[in-house]
């Protein structure tokens, strides 16, 4: 690969596809091609084919999948063997079709029979029974590791397939419904903390051996593999060492700062007795991974904290945190699929009104900036006039709304204060956000609505959900300009948080394709 390579990351918002994203950055790779599942549903080959088509990568990182745990791979087989069947076909697929010099396929260690000779070598793939609490996972991951040997052998290709061991680090999913062992562990042990509980329980025996590869060293030897491997057949990558269960909740609790007990809960199953990965043939062709057990565990622990556990405010604040730290926030790629359903189901229900919209913006004087057409037209037909409206970030629109709404626009430039017939909150950005202390003295004692359309995307909205706890959420809220993975991102953990639905609705009228959530009380 050379820098400037066209590189297209599958995956790039999981654990592993932003580790190999962060990867290729770093070392200066600037032409990386990624989309997340809202703008490109990898289950639909027209969508897939039409993607490639136009995009036409030189060389693709396969780390797309649906993952979970054992509870996960219980409740759902048919969508997981269905979900990473499609993705797979149609990505190697179209990878064949339209000329991609080298893909790497992400496959995994679930893959070996559950009864496996340890430490598990290449070759023992389908030499007896899988585990069958992820079978249908491990199903469609071995489907994906034949079809690129298959195409390489009947087209000539350069489809090469790795098992990663079990994985953690930065970007893991923490929902203890569906995550691994590990990220589910750190939250619950930082739950525990947090609200003082004396025990936790942990799932299984505690007896079940387990290697753990810290991501960033997956993405590592993924870029190695794509640079120097030149076989064919599918290779393994770990670490070569491993840990009980028990062993590894202790290091975690200890780790956190947890102080109770830790219970095992036998009547829940363990999972296969060892899993330990035959490594010798990457190390042979000279790369090992770098980053010991509890030196990845400290990094994955500092990123759940600083990314995940938001600083407490109130009683309210920490209820729904607590919410946050069961439900996760590394949840986007499967929630996505959630979000849209529910889109499909919405814009069934959508009436959008016929107000007369000016095609004309002031954008000389104001940047073009303002809501879409869909979004005002939604506000007036769901808040009565003359009721107050709350909104994050000013714009041309608020001068419309202004003229039916008791309207409230809290700002921080100071140029666009006072620009239209509307009560200004001036609030300059502190701490990543509008300065909460002002935002909470001028807040109006009653509104309706809330509108999120501010700070600016450069600056970030997350402050919002950071200080949920200061606004009445017992109104409509909407979130604008969710095309973007983080006001995406955002809306999602606002539903969580507040257990509702999130609706999202596209903009035809807007040229960028913009789209917008609706969360209801």
């Amino acid at each position: 690969m050379q820098l400037n390579s066209k590189i297209y990351v599958a995956g790039h918002n999981g654990l592993v596809g932003s580790a190999i994203v962060r990867l290729l950055r770093s070392k200066g790779f600037n032409n990386l091609v990624t989309k997340s599942s809202l703008e490109l549903d990898l289950r639909n080959q027209k969508a897939v084919d039409e993607f490639f088509a136009q995009e036409r990568p030189d060389f693709v990182f396969l780390a797309a999948a649906k993952v979970g745990g054992i509870k996960a791979n219980a409740e759902y087989p048919a969508e997981f063997i269905y979900d990473n069947i499609m993705i797979n076909t149609n990505v190697i697929h179209e990878s064949y079709k339209y000329g991609v010099k080298r893909l790497l396929f992400l496959g995994s260690s679930c893959i070996y029979p559950r009864d496996s000779i340890q430490p598990i070598k290449e070759e023992y793939l389908m030499t007896g029974p899988l585990e069958p609490t992820n079978d249908a996972y491990a199903i469609a991951k071995i489907a994906g590791l034949r079809m690129c040997k298959a195409y390489n052998q009947q087209y000539g290709t350069h489809f090469i397939s790795c098992m990663p061991t079990n994985l953690y680090g930065p970007n893991d999913n923490f929902d203890l419904e569906t995550s691994h062992v590990l990220p589910a562990l750190i939250a619950k042990f930082t739950k525990a903390k947090e609200e003082n509980v004396t025990g936790v329980v942990v799932w299984g025996t505690g007896k079940p051996m387990r290697e753990f590869l810290f991501v960033d060293d997956l993405a590592d030897a993924c870029f190695y593999l794509m640079q120097t491997y030149n076989g064919f057949d599918p290779i393994n990558i770990g670490t070569g060492e491993e840990i009980s269960i028990a062993e590894l909740a202790l290091m975690i609790k200890d780790l956190v700062g947890y102080k109770g007990d830790i219970f095992f809960d036998d009547q829940h199953p363990d999972g296969a007795p060892r899993k330990l990965l035959d490594v010798s043939k990457i190390n042979q062709l000279g790369w090992t991974a770098q980053t010991s057990l509890k030196d990845g565990l400290k990094q994955t622990i500092e990123w759940f904290d600083s990314k995940v556990c938001l600083p407490n405010s109130s009683k309210i604040l920490k209820k729904s945190l607590g919410l946050l730290l069961l439900f996760g926030m590394s949840f986007f790629s499967t929630f996505c699929d959630e979000i849209k359903d529910d889109a499909k189901k919405s814009e069934k229900k959508k009436e959008i009104s016929n107000k007369v919209w000016p095609d004309h913006v002031d954008s000389e004087r104001f940047g073009g900036m303002s809501i879409p057409k869909e979004v005002f037209d939604f506000i007036r037909n769901n808040l009565k006039d003359g009721e107050t409206l709350l909104e994050f970030g000013s714009g041309w629109a608020s001068s419309q709304m202004s003229k039916y709404y008791n309207l409230y626009s809290v700002e921080h430039n100071p140029l666009y204060v006072g620009m239209y017939e509307t009560k200004y909150i001036y609030a300059p950005i502190k701490n990543g956000w509008y300065d909460v202390e002002v935002v909470t003295k001028e807040l109006p004692k009653d509104y309706k609505m809330i509108l999120v359309d501010g700070p600016p995307g450069n600056i970030g909205r997350g402050g919002f959900l950071k200080n949920l706890s200061l606004f009445n959420t017992n109104v409509i809220i909407i979130l604008d300009d969710v095309q973007r993975e983080a006001e995406a991102r955002l809306a999602s953990s606002i539903g969580l948080v507040l257990n509702r639905k999130v609706e999202i609705f596209e903009c035809p009228s807007d040229l960028g394709n913009k789209k917008f959530a609706v969360i209801r009380p």
